[in-house]
């Protein structure tokens, strides 16, 4: 990948290719039994022409498959960093932009959000998941809700080189703070 990260890779501006690349991953974790799928902080990066399109082909694999899926983007348009929770249905559950972006690099917050949990439907029942990205798990009252919730902490992460070790070390530190 070119680049120190996604947003300046040429690679994840392939949005095709990034659908490509991802498919089979979402697919074979449906397969398996999964109910919920991940996708990396950042998995690609799009703009007005190509976020509507990406969204619409990830919705329809979730529908396909009846999986959910939080996918996490890059919106270069913006900037932002966001994602989407999509339901088991292919429906589009929650909106949600990061509440602590990377200054200088990831543009900044639009509008203050709450991290979840947003109800999002796993085969027959409703299951509490959380919207978090990355750095906004430093910040225990955008954790602590999704604990109240008793839901899911999902936390799409991208592992910036040379951040890695240490990124590793802390994401889990306000998940435990929490209880």
């Amino acid at each position: 990948v070119s680049g120190t990260w996604p947003i300046e890779s040429s690679e994840y501006r392939d949005v095709q290719a990034t659908l490509e690349r991802y498919r089979p991953h979402v697919h074979a974790a449906a397969e398996q039994g999964a109910e919920l799928v991940l996708l990396p902080e950042v998995c690609v990066t799009l703009d007005e022409h190509s976020r509507q399109r990406f969204v619409d082909e990830v919705a329809s694999w979730a529908r396909a498959k009846r999986v959910a899926v939080v996918l996490p983007y890059f919106d270069r348009s913006v900037p932002k960093n966001e994602l989407v929770v999509i339901d088991s249905l292919g429906s589009v559950v929650e909106r949600y932009e990061k509440q602590h972006p990377v200054a200088h690099v990831e543009g900044r917050r639009t509008r203050r959000m709450r991290p979840g949990p947003t109800l999002v439907t796993l085969g027959d029942r409703q299951v509490p998941v959380s919207t978090v990205i990355c750095v906004d798990l430093d910040y225990r009252d955008l954790v602590a809700p999704v604990r109240r919730a008793g839901g899911i902490l999902v936390a799409p992460s991208d592992d910036w080189p040379g951040f890695d070790e240490l990124h590793h070390q802390s994401a889990v530190w306000p998940a435990v703070a929490t209880g």
